[in-house]
């Protein structure tokens, strides 16, 4: 199959995909004739976009220290999707101090069951332990 015939078959409508399966060439060998020859390749995946709305929430929540797992289930993006709005936007988190929130700091203010009574045990005694 030459240049021409990829060409005209890509013009009158047919896929890359189409071309490069039914003349058992290589998909990545078709576009490089139709960029070669200068012609638009149509389709592909359509980038995120958020409106000015949701822009303005995404910065408002990445300010208050909100997550990036967070904001991207909220927002449906993807995460990397997600670093790269803030990056392009320059958001700055207003708090540096991030809090793991998994994490009970007053867990063992109160011993309520045996194996917090052991845990806590376990902490104090190992962290006094001498060569």
């Amino acid at each position: 199959m030459n240049e021409e015939e990829i060409l005209e078959l890509y013009k009158n409508g047919k896929s890359i995909n189409f071309i490069s399966k039914n003349f058992n060439i290589p998909y990545r060998q078709v576009q490089k004739v139709l960029t070669k020859n200068q012609i638009a390749i149509r389709g592909g995946r359509k980038k995120k976009q958020l409106n000015d709305f949701q822009l303005q929430e995404l910065k408002s929540k990445f300010e208050a220290g909100e997550s990036y797992s967070n904001l991207s289930k909220y927002f449906n993006l993807d995460p990397e999707t997600l670093r790269n709005f803030v990056n392009a936007n320059q958001f700055k988190r207003n708090n540096n101090n991030t809090v793991n929130k998994q994490i009970k700091s007053d867990y063992f203010s109160l011993i309520d069951s045996p194996q917090k009574a052991y845990f806590i045990g376990l902490l104090y005694t190992d962290g006094s332990v001498d060569h």
